[in-house]
């Protein structure tokens, strides 16, 4: 009899779990649509799949990957030449490469399902979730989550991926040939190549340009030139150019002078705020992203963008782990725009206005483990307007 009742009295309990693990998932979908639901209930899946790959890496693909590096610089040890080494190293790296960009690719790849993405074939990704982990036919595997993102030993291993993945590799074979090179990235548009220093300064090199372009070495200065010449040959006006990875003051190196025309954006801080968000109006992608270390208050931080386009400011909520939305501004070509964040913030131009946003109260608290993305402010007061 008492394990009948100890029976049932567990049975109840997992009744009620099931049933609040229920509710909580359809308050979910109320206010924030399925995939913020299905993202906090996978979540434990998403750490199951880090720690896997992670053991995968440390058993056999590290080593092997760096074999692979190694074998690479030596092929090249005998070339004098700098351009030529590096245009050898390039043609190494994306040979047997996988790319969803690549036509070439679209064979080893499957039919694309990831939403909004323009490209017909991709890899196919874990749970659909494609900023997770995907694979192409041959069984390679491209992360795009967790600390083996762009891992130089995972991508000579695997070869597959795409610009990022191409620029992490050539920089890290360059860099054991005995060149100074890094990585550098645009938000938007969202590319990702290198720069070497040579003859004193750093001149761009993009292995993806000299994939497309065949490595024909007549066209050699639109995959190798002086940076100002980038953006011509490429065809794309870009907002913010920064080197991949933080430097010791633990901000990304800007670089968007170097490439375009910009104006400058420059915050006033007048309280202490976790986290600002300065993107391009009409994209998703985050331009620039700063996180304050003031020491005192008012401080003041700067930043170099993309002449003639218009942004978006946001500060970010840690509790809510969310980005408001406060307000919007252009930028021309050598100004500089102020704007001072508070609650709310404020903008200031020599030569336009915005009003103050009203500051509302939050309907309700939501925790601090919702991942979720960009949400306007205003949102929050209306469940079936969401932004993902």
């Amino acid at each position: 009899m008492k394990m009948k009742i100890l029976e049932l009295i567990k049975n109840e309990k997992t009744e009620i779990a099931k049933s609040l693990l229920f509710s909580a998932f359809v308050v979910l979908i109320f206010i924030f649509g399925v995939g913020t639901a299905f993202i906090v209930i996978n979540q434990q899946n998403s750490e199951d799949l880090n720690d896997f790959f992670y053991l995968n890496y440390q058993n056999f693909v590290q080593k092997e990957g760096a074999l692979n590096i190694e074998q690479t610089v030596q092929e090249v040890d005998h070339i004098a030449l700098p351009e030529e080494k590096l245009n050898t190293i390039a043609n190494l790296i994306v040979t047997n490469f996988t790319d969803p960009f690549w036509p070439e690719s679209s064979e080893n790849l499957f039919n694309n399902k990831c939403f909004g993405s323009p490209i017909p074939f991709n890899h196919r990704f874990f749970g659909n979730n494609c900023n997770g982990y995907g694979f192409d036919k041959n069984g390679a595997i491209r992360i795009r989550t967790g600390n083996l993102t762009n891992n130089p030993y995972w991508i000579a291993y695997y070869k597959t991926g795409a610009c990022g993945e191409l620029a992490t590799l050539f920089a890290n074979v360059t860099n054991q040939s005995g060149f100074i090179t890094r990585v550098v990235y645009s938000s938007d548009p969202d590319h990702a190549w290198t720069e070497v220093f040579l003859n004193d300064k750093w001149q761009y090199f993009d292995p993806d340009m000299y994939h497309n372009l065949q490595g024909n070495i007549t066209y050699q200065k639109y995959w190798f030139d002086n940076t100002s010449s980038f953006e011509k040959k490429i065809g794309w006006k870009f907002s913010k150019i920064s080197v991949s990875g933080s430097t010791s003051t633990g901000y990304e190196e800007d670089r968007t002078y170097a490439y375009t025309k910009t104006g400058k954006v420059k915050i006033t801080i007048i309280k202490p705020v976790d986290r600002i968000v300065v993107r391009e109006r009409d994209h998703a992608s985050y331009v620039w992203t700063f996180v304050p270390s003031c020491s005192n208050y008012p401080c003041v931080i700067e930043s170099n963008l993309g002449s003639g386009k218009t942004y978006v400011l946001q500060k970010y909520i840690p509790t809510l782990q969310i980005f408001i939305e406060n307000s919007r501004f252009s930028v021309k070509e050598n100004e500089i725009v102020n704007i001072s964040v508070d609650t709310p913030i404020r903008f200031d131009s020599s030569s336009s206005r915005l009003s103050e946003l009203s500051s509302m109260p939050l309907p309700f608290f939501l925790g601090n483990r919702i991942p979720l993305k960009i949400i306007d402010y205003r949102m929050l007061m209306f469940a079936h307007q969401h932004s993902f």
